[in-house]
């Protein structure tokens, strides 16, 4: 039996109950366990359990987070909550445990989003305060996350393990080797959050609360977040390519000049070469499904190049 009380204490909290009426947000994947408790005056927490195995990487991740929410208390993100002895994570009977305050919010509706216009220009002023807050904020000297590098493994992999897969992305393979690969050193990187599309947010009425999932943060080319989001739309419906959705949240951020022209220029060739690491799970996995889906759109994304492009402005 999970002692909450004593849990809960290390953060100076007072337990009341279990709380099963919630929902939760996120992937289930980034943690053991996940609770809701509620405690002082009814406020509500997330009590999260962790493998020991990443430890460090949630520690780093948490850090991360609350230093950006430290550097600019507007961005809306939700870091965990330091213990009493000034740590993320609190050991108790050989378990770890991360907390963070629940926030309320909306279900995003899978079937309408796409067509909601406004959601691109949320999202958009989203990437910019976080473009301009990582800027400001001091983190350690990292590795920057190399697609080249990364992509050639799932190359070398796919010979063994998937040939026939490999084989229907050969054109796209010579195509990133030869205009995309070359140049990917001379982007500008920043701190990015690494899965950012809708799905990752939480939303309540016409706003942000709240991005979640940030187990893919780092140092990466400077509109990752970007072509990242746009690739996952697209992934959702094709057709949502040409949608004002996407133009609107392009515009917003044009607008800014946040972006140098050389990123704004490979921006689809980074649309494409992220969608590698989508299916790079989908092969971890072996959900033959979403490997045949994946490979018929980042095809489908290198026939529309052109049109693409020139929608996109």
């Amino acid at each position: 039996m999970i002692d909450y009380k004593k849990i809960l204490k290390n953060w100076n909290i007072n337990f009341f109950e279990i709380n099963k009426n919630i929902s939760f947000y996120g992937s289930p994947e980034r943690s053991d366990q996940r609770i809701a408790l509620t405690a002082d005056e009814n406020n509500i927490y997330v009590l999260e359990k962790i493998n020991e195995k990443i430890k460090f990487k949630k520690e780093n991740i948490a850090q991360k987070i609350f230093e950006l929410k430290k550097t600019n208390s507007d961005l809306k993100i939700n870091p965990y909550l330091l213990n009493k002895n000034n740590n993320f994570i609190t050991e108790f009977e050989d378990n770890f445990w991360l907390l963070s305050v629940f926030i309320e919010n909306e279900k995003l509706d899978r079937e309408k989003y796409l067509d909601e216009s406004w959601r691109g220009k949320l999202m958009a002023n989203f990437i910019i305060k976080l473009n301009k807050t990582s800027k400001i904020f001091k983190l350690k000297n990292e590795e920057v996350f190399s697609l080249p590098k990364y992509i050639n493994k799932i190359k070398k992999d796919m010979v063994i393990f998937h040939p026939q897969e490999k084989e229907q992305l050969k054109n796209v393979f010579i195509y990133l080797e030869k205009n995309f690969f070359p140049i990917y050193d001379n982007l500008k990187t920043n701190f990015c959050h690494g899965d950012f599309h809708p799905i990752n947010i939480l939303w309540g009425g016409n706003e942000i609360k709240s991005v979640i999932d940030w187990e893919f943060c780092g140092f990466k080319p400077e509109m990752y977040d970007v072509a990242n989001m746009i690739g996952c739309l697209g992934m959702e419906d094709p057709q949502t390519l040409k949608k004002d959705i996407i133009k609107l949240f392009l515009e917003k951020i044009k607008n800014e000049n946040i972006f140098q022209e050389l990123s704004w220029y490979y921006l689809f060739d980074l649309i494409l070469a992220i969608r590698f690491s989508w299916l790079a799970e989908w092969l971890r996995k072996n959900d033959k499904e979403m490997i045949e889906l994946e490979i018929i759109y980042i095809n489908l994304l290198l026939d529309n190049k052109n049109y693409l492009e020139k929608f996109w402005g």
